[in-house]
């Protein structure tokens, strides 16, 4: 940890003929003259520095292996976007349901050897003796529900869809702000019990890779985001189609967000159905959509118009450096229980 940031006072070697430590000669002893002339060591400053930046991730993962940290690249790329993110978690959006339901004590039963050590109800077993014996003198306590009075909190699951097409950086060489956003915002659904599907897209024509479904492994999730395609113009809609239209009704509602650029109209546009698998798709998943993009909102303002009257929402960035901010607030704006 502490790795990714470049601390302030990280700066380049001193030359030897530089370095008070060799030379001998200190600030204190240079005359006024001297100190007018001698160089600025390098152009750094003595005062103010610069400000904390971070590395890329290629200069990141050849720091980590030049310490010896024997891991693979990918275990890098994912550990530098998930402490990048730490900083901006948020609580996940919740939706609440009719009721949840309170324990209640319904008896005792038998605790027998290879069951959980924490079931065993130590009171009632040590009540039957001071001598435990597994299996004979251990006993656990069952409990059934009742409902209860408090609401039960429900998140919603998550699609992530993002553009990875031939405009889009790659996130194992040089930061990418949409994968910081989506690990964000990933982190932060796990964390409040939801399930995700993640998928990269660059298609018409292209390739798209995504998890097997709705997961709750940050590992399985965290690797595709931070995969790389570079093809295509566009996120593909048909993979909206694939997920929402072509797939039984799913479980819990899913809030599908999208992140891409202009080029998301023409997807639309183009693709035969392919305003009219937005709208089926944000209908069919039953917790909303939001599609994230880089675009000069006057610019499209009618295609904007059109997207939401399809029921979805659309937050707009002039450029991807909002969208870490577009992360940490889309929930809690949106969604968050007030």
């Amino acid at each position: 940890d502490g790795m990714v940031e470049i601390e302030s006072d990280e700066e380049a070697p001193i030359h030897p003929s530089e370095d008070p430590a060799i030379t001998g000669i200190t600030e204190e002893t240079q005359s006024d003259s001297d100190k007018k002339s001698a160089p600025s060591g390098n152009g750094r400053e003595k005062e103010g520095g610069h400000k904390n930046t971070y590395r890329t991730p290629s200069q990141y993962i050849e720091l980590m292996e030049g310490v010896g940290v024997k891991v693979p690249q990918k275990n890098l790329v994912i550990r530098y976007y998930r402490e990048l993110a730490i900083p901006h978690l948020i609580r996940f959006p919740q939706r609440l349901a009719p009721a949840a339901m309170d324990p209640y004590p319904e008896g005792l039963d038998q605790w027998e050897p290879g069951s959980p050590i924490l079931e065993i109800d130590w009171a009632e077993t040590l009540a039957r003796g001071p001598q435990v014996i597994p299996g004979v003198t251990t006993v656990r306590r069952l409990e059934g529900t009742s409902p209860g009075t408090s609401p039960e909190k429900i998140p919603l699951d998550l699609y992530i869809g993002i553009d990875c097409s031939g405009s889009m950086s790659n996130p194992s060489v040089i930061l990418s702000y949409p994968i910081l956003a989506a690990t964000v915002i990933t982190i932060s659904a796990l964390r409040a019990g939801a399930h995700i599907m993640a998928c990269l897209s660059g298609e018409e024509p292209g390739e798209f890779c995504e998890t097997d479904g709705f997961l709750r492994d940050e590992k399985s999730i965290m690797t595709i985001l931070t995969n790389y395609l570079g093809t295509g113009y566009s996120f593909g809609i048909q993979r909206l189609q694939t997920a929402f239209l072509e797939t039984p009704p799913l479980p819990r509602p899913v809030h599908i967000l999208v992140v891409s650029d202009s080029d998301m109209f023409h997807m639309l546009s183009s693709h035969k159905e392919g305003w009219n698998i937005a709208a089926e798709a944000v209908k069919k998943a039953g917790g909303g959509g939001t599609f994230v993009l880089e675009i000069n909102p006057d610019r499209y303002a009618s295609e904007i118009e059109r997207m939401r009257d399809s029921g979805w929402n659309v937050y707009t960035v002039r450029n991807q450096h909002e969208l870490v901010a577009f992360a940490r607030t889309f929930s809690k704006q949106n969604y968050e229980q007030k």
